[in-house]
């Protein structure tokens, strides 16, 4: 199974892939309730055996226009107009918990409670465990939320009129949505590599005067063991006589230790000459500005983002997954790359989107492995 898009639900999808058969996954799995991507993704997450009783969830549209939802603060009107049939009219979905079981049922990101988010990301992640070779490596997006409502915010981080409850969380207070993330992927047995800051120089506007505009999110790097594949990446080094200094001398072995003063290091000499040539290891603050691009969804991966940990974390030839495909930017830059790659999207609109962008990939590779495969489509599988 290699260069495939699958839809369907994540949990269901995701099982149709073998054990240990991908090399990395990147991704940015939804925001918790930050935006409401329509109905027709809305999924159960529990019993699947279980004839489901779900609570009906009565919807309103804003009288005058179709642009938008009462309950939900929908932003894209393509969405909006879909859910909201005729103007002012009544529409009834099931969603929310099953009266026999428990299950939920709707859209990962609009569940009722931070904990059950956590719950279904993890989910999700624990079959990512599965597919993902020992030696491979996890990358996740994930930004916070903020408790408080407020309708008609251009403010993502805003809870958005939606339904939900935080506990022991006051209000206008983050909910620490990332840092729940990582220690429940901890207690899993990922190992946390790396906190990378992505950091934004044309940060998206805050009309908030009292606080700090945002312009940094969190890019975690997971693997499964202490030993796996990576390949060091450089940047360049401060051009300067003192750093150049430095590097020459003070990674030599000294017996006298008197390097123009300097204290000497254990180190082996070679280190000092590979910085010179080659640069400094990379650091962990990323300034990657976002990529605009018109016709994707709210959240589109800059492809410098994931240009990195796919050159340092997957072997030429290797599958790239990514389980929240979205506008399809991991498979462009993976296909650029010379990387296969596999990703799961439920969203139909969005398929045909990655894919005519994935098509659109000239292929820097040698001829040798551009025959090894041609892109297939699984839709609706």
């Amino acid at each position: 199974m290699e260069e495939i898009i699958l839809q369907g639900h994540i949990l269901d999808k995701i099982k149709e892939i073998p054990d240990k058969h991908v090399y990395c996954c990147i991704t940015s799995p939804p925001y918790y309730a930050l935006r409401d991507y329509g109905d027709d993704t809305s999924f159960v997450w529990g019993d699947k055996d279980c004839e489901h009783e779900f609570e009906l969830y009565k919807t309103k549209c804003v009288g005058g226009h179709s642009g938008g939802m009462e309950t939900s603060g929908i932003h894209n009107k393509k969405l909006a107009e879909k859910r909201c049939i005729g103007t002012g009219s009544n529409n009834e979905i099931s969603i929310g918990n099953c009266q026999k079981c428990g299950a939920w049922k709707g859209q990962l990101g609009l569940e009722p409670t931070p904990e059950l988010f956590i719950e279904h990301l993890m989910q999700v992640f624990d079959e990512v465990w599965r597919i993902l070779k020992p030696d491979g490596s996890c990358w996740v997006n994930l930004g916070d939320s903020c408790s408080r409502r407020r309708k008609n915010s251009n403010d993502y981080r805003v809870l958005e009129g939606l339904n939900t409850r935080t506990k022991n969380v006051t209000s206008k207070s983050l909910i620490v949505i990332p840092e729940m993330f990582v220690l429940a992927m901890q207690k899993r047995g990922w190992i946390r590599r790396n906190t990378i800051i992505w950091h934004k120089k044309s940060a998206m506007p805050s009309s908030a005067k009292d606080r700090f505009t945002v312009d940094f999110e969190y890019f975690y790097f997971f693997v499964k063991q202490q030993k796996y594949y990576f390949e060091q990446q450089f940047e360049p080094q401060a051009e300067t006589e003192h750093t150049k200094s430095r590097y020459k001398y003070s990674w030599k072995k000294s017996d006298n230790n008197k390097n123009n003063g300097e204290k000497s290091c254990p180190t082996k000499p070679f280190v000092g000459k590979m910085i010179l040539e080659n640069g400094r290891n990379m650091r962990t603050t990323w300034t990657i500005n976002p990529q605009a691009f018109p016709e994707a969804h709210f959240a589109v991966f800059p492809e410098k983002l994931v240009e990195t940990p796919i050159k340092a974390c997957c072997p030429e030839g290797e599958i790239v997954f990514e389980p929240f495909l979205g506008s399809g930017t991991t498979a462009v830059v993976a296909k650029k790359l010379g990387r296969k790659y596999i990703g799961i999207e439920a969203n139909p609109e969005y398929i045909k989107m990655a894919t005519e962008r994935i098509n659109a990939v000239e292929i820097a590779v040698p001829v040798k492995e551009a025959r090894k495969g041609q892109m297939s489509l699984l839709a609706g599988v």
